[in-house]
C-alpha cells in the first residue's frame, strides 16, 4: 500500500497545473491540484481542504482504450472523441461496443487551486460544467 496517498502536505501538491499562452505557445504556472484516495469520506476530505471553500470532485464513467491500443486515444466518430473525458460514452455497455475499457472512477478525489488575479490562490469551484454532486461525469 502507498501510504503517501494518505498524507497531506499543502506545500507539496500532487501536481502543478499550467496554461498555454495562445500567442506565444509558452506555458506558465496556473495552479495546483491536491488529491485524496477515492475511499475518503466527506469528513476526511473536509479535514484535508475544507469543503466550505473548495469543491472536491472525481472523474467518473470514462471509456478509455485497451492497454495495448493506446493509439486509439485520438479516435473520433461523428466528430466526437471516442475515448476519455470528452467522449459522450458514459456506460459500460456503450464502452464495450466501442471496444474500450470502462472506468467507473478514473482517479481518486481531487481539488484544484489556481492563481487569482492578484497573485493569491483561489479554489476553483467551477472546474467543469459536467460536475454535479461532487462527481464529474467526464
Amino acid at each position: 500500500m502507498d501510504w503517501k496517498a494518505f498524507r497531506f502536505d499543502p506545500a507539496k501538491p500532487t501536481s502543478l497545473l499550467y496554461s498555454r499562452d495562445s500567442a506565444t505557445g509558452r506555458f506558465s504556472l496556473a495552479g495546483a491540484m491536491f488529491t485524496a484516495p477515492k475511499g475518503f469520506s466527506a469528513e476526511r476530505l473536509d479535514a484535508r481542504a475544507p469543503t466550505s471553500i473548495v469543491r472536491w470532485h472525481r472523474h467518473v464513467n470514462w471509456c478509455i482504450p485497451r492497454r495495448d491500443e493506446r493509439q486509439r486515444w485520438t479516435e473520433r466518430r461523428d466528430g466526437q472523441r471516442v475515448f476519455g473525458p470528452e467522449s459522450p460514452i458514459a456506460t459500460r455497455a456503450e464502452c464495450d461496443l466501442a471496444g474500450g475499457r470502462f472506468q467507473e472512477s478514473v482517479f481518486g478525489w481531487m481539488v484544484h487551486f489556481e492563481f487569482g488575479e492578484h497573485g493569491g490562490w483561489r479554489a476553483q469551484h467551477e472546474h467543469d460544467p459536467g460536475m454535479t454532486g461532487g462527481q464529474m461525469n467526464r
